[in-house]
């Protein structure tokens, strides 16, 4: 299995994207893009029409901000579907 993780700002909601064009991927393919708004960055609309299975960054983006509002307030806030709907409905 092939990895390629981006951990760069471009597709960022705004910003620049990457301006490759992808003509065959190899099987099996994971692409894993930071970036969380837009939800799809044109990468991962491309990769995912070609058949790789493609993550954006929200699930980091969350657990990041849980771990960092535990370490300041010594309080591990519950993540639940609920909580992840309202971010992904505030970032749009």
């Amino acid at each position: 299995m092939d990895v390629i993780i981006n951990a760069t700002s471009l597709g960022l909601k705004g910003g620049s994207d990457f301006k490759q064009e992808i003509k065959s991927i190899k099987p099996n393919l994971v692409y894993y893009d930071i970036v969380y708004n837009p939800e799809e960055t044109e990468m991962i609309k491309k990769l995912k029409a070609k058949g790789a299975k493609t993550f954006n960054g929200l699930e980091m983006f969350i657990y990041q901000a849980q771990k960092s509002f535990f370490l300041w307030n010594k309080i591990n806030p519950e993540l639940d579907n609920e909580v992840k709907r309202t971010l992904i409905s505030n970032l749009k």
